[in-house]
């Protein structure tokens, strides 16, 4: 099953020279030329039924902490949505189908007399005959249910940008954060409450 809500992201940054001292011209010496600022982000907020929302632009200062908070925004948004499902949505042929089916649609089980009417609590349509307990193991909770923060090449840089914004933005004070690290710098994914940071380039090894 699709999760109900998906989030693609990226980041932009700028390459700004650091001011130091000058080494001695008669020695040998190793000098950082530059680093890397956030300067924008863009994101897309996903529905299982590929309906996707506008692009969400911002450029300008202290772009993680902006994106931490309009994330934050955006699961209550996806939240509130999750706690009023959709009516489910049958037509003829989706009653005639009901009816007639023999298997549950979920776990290819023989149905028997145990049956009901399973719907998409996004959209209401109707997705098939299943078993009661199977349905329920399908349910959506609001408050619990994963959402999918997609970034390409997480692990070796946006994962640096937001975990070095975490401790300074207001977005992650009283949130439950977890991690699954490759070692102390680099994290295969990663939880903020219910925003699931994965990187598709594990999943998809080349460009975008």
């Amino acid at each position: 099953m699709r999760v109900p809500y998906i989030i693609y992201a990226d980041f932009e940054a700028l390459n700004i020279s650091i001011e130091g001292c000058a080494g001695n011209p008669e020695k040998s010496y190793t000098r950082q030329i530059a680093k890397k600022v956030p300067c924008s982000y863009c994101y897309v907020v996903a529905r299982s039924d590929d309906v996707a929302k506008d692009p969400v632009l911002y450029r300008g200062e202290k772009a993680v902490e902006h994106f931490l908070v309009s994330l934050q925004a955006e699961l209550q948004e996806i939240r509130e949505v999750l706690r009023k499902p959709a009516d489910m949505i049958m037509t003829g042929t989706d009653q005639k189908a009901f009816c007639e089916a023999a298997d549950c649609h979920i776990c290819g089980e023989a149905l028997v007399n145990d049956r009901v009417r399973d719907h998409c609590h996004i959209t209401g349509k109707y997705r098939g005959a299943a078993h009661n307990a199977c349905n329920l193991k399908l349910r959506i909770y609001p408050g619990k249910t994963k959402v999918p923060e997609v970034l390409h090449n997480l692990r070796d840089y946006d994962g640096h940008l937001i975990m070095s914004a975490l401790g300074v933005s207001k977005a992650a004070e009283n949130q439950k954060i977890s991690c699954n690290p490759n070692n102390m710098e680099k994290y295969m994914t990663f939880s903020i409450s219910q925003l699931q940071f994965i990187d598709s380039l594990q999943f998809m090894n080349s460009s975008l």
